[in-house]
């Protein structure tokens, strides 16, 4: 007499090729996992270059329209430096300074050598227009770099 028995379970190569499918699948999730974290982080750095940006030409930009006058020759050249009443802004070591304080963080440098160009037109408040390239430089996904401008007119002239 036979007895059959049911055997049950996988076979070695169904375990196998089971294990072989896990793994791709996990390769693939880590892989889509460290993408996600190295453009977050290229965001992040790109975020605060705007942020330190913005703030130094908004205090650039409100003490030039608040200024009594600019001492600095408004030639219509650039220079690198501007003084407004008794503030001077400046590049200095790869920074935005106002009396040689920094308006930029010290992990930003700025690029642009001459950002500052007065303007004199007869009879019109004297106009100031500020550029400047400011980057952050490190590691390959850490760099970017992002280009401020804005026109400022005094308002007493």
């Amino acid at each position: 007499m036979i007895i059959k028995t049911k055997m049950t379970g996988f076979t070695l190569v169904e375990t196998l090729v089971a294990v072989a499918i896990m793994g791709l699948v996990v390769a693939g999730a880590t892989s889509m996992f460290f993408f996600v974290l190295k453009g977050e982080k290229k965001a992040d750095t790109r975020i605060k270059v705007k942020q330190s940006g913005d703030f130094a030409l908004s205090v650039m930009s409100s003490t030039i329209r608040n200024a009594d006058s600019i001492t600095t020759v408004c030639d219509g050249t650039q220079k690198p430096s501007i003084s407004v009443g008794p503030t001077t802004f400046a590049v200095s070591a790869g920074q935005i300074t106002s009396n040689g304080q920094p308006l930029t963080s010290s992990e930003y440098v700025i690029s642009t050598l001459n950002p500052f160009l007065c303007t004199r037109y007869p009879d019109k408040p004297k106009v100031v227009t500020i550029t400047f390239t400011l980057a952050r430089v490190g590691l390959t996904e850490e760099s970017t770099q992002q280009t401020f401008q804005t026109t400022v007119s005094l308002r007493n002239y």
